[in-house]
């Protein structure tokens, strides 16, 4: 009854200080939308490690609010992937929706965290234990593409994740005032992907819970894609496949060789007596 009372109380506040914002001050656990466009290939050299991006028109928020007026109703979404080998991942795309407004522009920054798994959920939160991996930027940043009326962010990283083989969590969420929402996704990959709401304001728990249980989804997944490298097998296993320069040289130093064994060959023949 307390923590009811303490949420009314919030939204009452932030309506009272942003008459003019009420509507955009009530914060909604998803939404049905149009999600932003599928990404663009990956960059030359990289390959697609992890696709989930068939969405639906459906979206769980993800939401870090701007001051503390609506803090209580920050909420994050998690979903997992595998790294079936060692691998950098060079690009994180994230596809979503927005209720209202300019969408993630307006941010003050974005935030992508990928925690370790722990039996089945993410092994920390943000605000909690700390993530194996994190990045904020603005969304000018150079590293930063934002995508469909800015419903969607492609990452495109200087600095590459590198990966051992194992299950992980990505966590994406902008920081901003107005809402935004992660798209869910029509497959059905690995876990159902996870939501927490530290404050219990919408009434979830303050664990991560998945979002069907969460925010009535009906999907599994969220729409997200990892770009990169795998070490793969064979014999360039954890290395770089040789260019078409490489190629040449490596033909000609054959040849050379090739052609040095033949004339030896022919040398010592003419050498042998009758």
């Amino acid at each position: 009854m307390k923590r009811s009372l303490y949420c009314i109380a919030v939204v009452l506040a932030a309506v009272l200080a942003a008459p003019l914002l009420v509507l955009a001050a009530i914060p909604q656990i998803s939404m049905a939308g149009s999600a932003s466009q599928s990404p663009p290939l990956p960059e030359s050299g990289s390959e697609i490690i992890w696709d989930q991006t068939f969405a639906a028109s459906f979206g769980v928020a993800s939401q870090d609010f701007v001051g503390t007026a609506l803090s209580a109703y920050d909420v994050f979404s998690a979903d997992d992937f595998t790294a079936g080998e060692d691998c950098q991942i060079t690009a994180i795309h994230v596809m979503g929706m927005v209720a209202m407004g300019s969408g993630m522009s307006s941010a003050s920054a974005l935030h992508w965290e990928i925690y370790e798994n722990s039996q089945g959920i993410p092994a920390g939160y943000p605000g909690g234990a700390a993530p194996l991996w994190s990045i904020s930027l603005p969304p000018n940043d150079p590293q930063v593409t934002l995508v469909s009326n800015n419903t969607g962010v492609s990452l495109i990283l200087t600095t590459p994740v590198s990966l051992p083989p194992g299950d992980y969590w990505l966590v994406f969420y902008p920081t901003m005032d107005q809402q935004w929402f992660w798209a869910t996704a029509v497959t059905n990959n690995l876990r159902i992907a996870q939501m927490i709401n530290p404050s219990l304001c919408f009434g979830c728990g303050a664990n991560w819970v998945s979002i069907q249980t969460c925010a009535g989804a009906t999907n599994h997944d969220l729409a997200f894609r990892l770009d990169g490298q795998q070490s793969g097998v064979g014999p360039f296993a954890g290395t770089d496949i040789p260019t078409f320069s490489q190629w040449g040289m490596i033909f000609f130093v054959l040849f050379l060789a090739a052609a040095s064994f033949m004339v030896i060959r022919r040398r010592v023949k003419v050498r042998q007596p009758d």
